[in-house]
């Protein structure tokens, strides 16, 4: 028996329970009283199975129908999106990078904050001229070299590749899209501080 088969069953059986008991309400299988339950058993199942959905829409890591309602909201995609995202799993990337984005900016926040869009990176420092006591001499060093404290190698490995998903893609969507990760580079731009410059390497492109 299949699950949504099941679910009619129990609520049959359900609706069988708690009804009156005796001649006219049989609980043969082939009776009109049995067949009239798996009816209403029916219609209790697709109002499960449309509440299930229901909830599950509204959520937004796991809604296609509202994911546009959701957009609108959070003002996703922001500017750095290179274009509309072309699947519904980037638009949901790009949606939930948004709703969540917070805290500082660490070398591990911006590995997280690229995760979250769908790259996995790389980031090493490669400089840092600012002033340290005990090493630094007072009168000759900086306290802030105008040039940038920080400049961070920023290592992806190779173009983006977005493939299409049954079942989350709709029809139209390419099956395969590859391109450059102008909209990871837009975003770490923004948020980094001011005194860190970021140097993009691409590996295997």
């Amino acid at each position: 028996m299949s699950q949504a088969a099941n679910k009619v069953d129990n609520y049959r059986q359900a609706l069988a329970d708690v009804a009156p008991k005796g001649l006219a309400l049989p609980h043969d299988p082939e009776s009109n009283w049995q067949a009239i339950l798996r009816g209403l058993a029916g219609s209790l199942a697709d109002f499960d199975d449309a509440t299930h959905l229901a909830i599950t829409q509204w959520y937004p890591h796991s809604t296609t129908q509202q994911l546009k309602d959701w957009q609108g909201s959070a003002e996703s995609p922001d500017d750095c999106a290179v274009d509309v995202p072309v699947t519904t799993q980037e638009a949901r990337a790009a949606l939930l990078s948004r709703l969540r984005l917070q805290g500082n900016q660490t070398k591990q926040k911006f590995i997280e904050l690229a995760q979250e869009i769908g790259y996995t990176i790389d980031i090493e420092c490669l400089q840092d001229t600012s002033f340290r006591c005990g090493v630094s001499k007072v009168g000759v060093d900086r306290l802030v070299d105008h040039n940038g404290l920080f400049v961070w190698k920023v290592t992806i490995p190779g173009p983006r590749l977005s493939y299409f998903r049954c079942g989350v893609d709709r029809l139209g969507t390419p099956l395969l899209v590859i391109r450059r990760a102008e909209d990871l580079e837009c975003l770490l731009d923004r948020y980094v501080a001011g005194t860190v410059r970021l140097v993009y390497l691409y590996q295997g492109a």
